[in-house]
C-alpha cells in the first residue's frame, strides 16, 4: 500500500480512536498531519477542535487556548487571551443592547443555525472555555457573550443553551471582574 494516500476522513477517525483510547500525543500527531491535509476552512476547525480537547486533555491550558483563538480567528472570531475589565464592561452593554427582547420566548423561537461555519464556532467556543476558566481570564465572559450573539444573529443551535448560561452567569453574579491569575 506504498501508493494509498490516506483520506483526511482516516486520519480524523485515526484520530478520534487514539484520543479515545487516552492516546493523546500519538492522537495529537495524527491530528497535526491532518491538519496539513484539510483544504477547507470547516475541516482545520474540527480538526482544531479535537486540538483543543487534547490539549486541555494533557492540562496544557495555555496551548489548548492558543490553538482555539487562532481557530476562531480563522472564522473572523478575533479574541483575546485575557481581556481587560473595560473591555468585558464594553460587550456586556452591546449584547444587552442586541438581547432587548420582552419575552424570552423570542430566543426559543429562532430560526435553526443553517451555517457550518457558524456551528464550528460555537463547538471552538465551548471548547475555549474551561480553558480560559482555569487560567483565570475574563474570556469566559466575552466567550458566553460571542455564543449568544452567533445564536441571535444566525439561530438556534445545539450550543445555544451553553452560551446563554454563559451570559446569564456573568450577568447575573457579576463576574466581569474576575482577575485574571496569569
Amino acid at each position: 500500500h506504498d501508493n494509498y494516500e490516506y483520506t483526511l476522513s482516516f486520519y480524523i477517525k485515526r484520530g478520534e480512536i487514539l484520543y479515545l483510547n487516552s492516546k493523546w500525543d500519538e492522537s495529537l500527531a495524527v491530528f497535526n498531519e491532518a491538519i496539513k491535509k484539510a483544504s477547507s476552512l470547516y475541516d482545520r476547525c474540527r480538526i482544531n477542535g479535537y486540538k483543543v480537547t487534547l490539549y486541555r486533555m494533557k492540562n496544557d491550558l495555555k496551548t489548548a487556548l492558543t490553538v482555539g483563538l487562532q481557530a476562531l480567528e480563522e472564522l473572523g472570531i478575533s479574541l483575546k487571551k485575557f481581556p481587560g475589565e473595560a473591555e468585558v464592561k464594553e460587550e456586556i452593554e452591546q449584547i444587552n443592547k442586541l438581547c432587548d427582547f420582552k419575552d424570552t420566548k423570542q430566543l426559543y423561537d429562532l430560526f435553526e443555525l443553517q451555517d457550518p461555519l457558524k456551528l464550528s464556532a460555537m463547538i471552538l467556543l465551548t471548547a475555549c472555555f474551561a480553558p480560559a476558566y482555569f487560567l483565570g481570564s475574563r474570556l469566559i465572559n466575552i466567550i458566553g457573550i460571542r455564543m449568544s450573539e452567533i445564536t441571535i444573529k444566525y439561530g438556534n443551535n445545539p450550543y445555544s443553551s451553553i452560551g446563554y448560561i454563559f451570559l446569564s452567569s456573568i450577568t447575573l453574579a457579576g463576574d466581569s471582574d474576575r482577575k485574571s491569575v496569569v
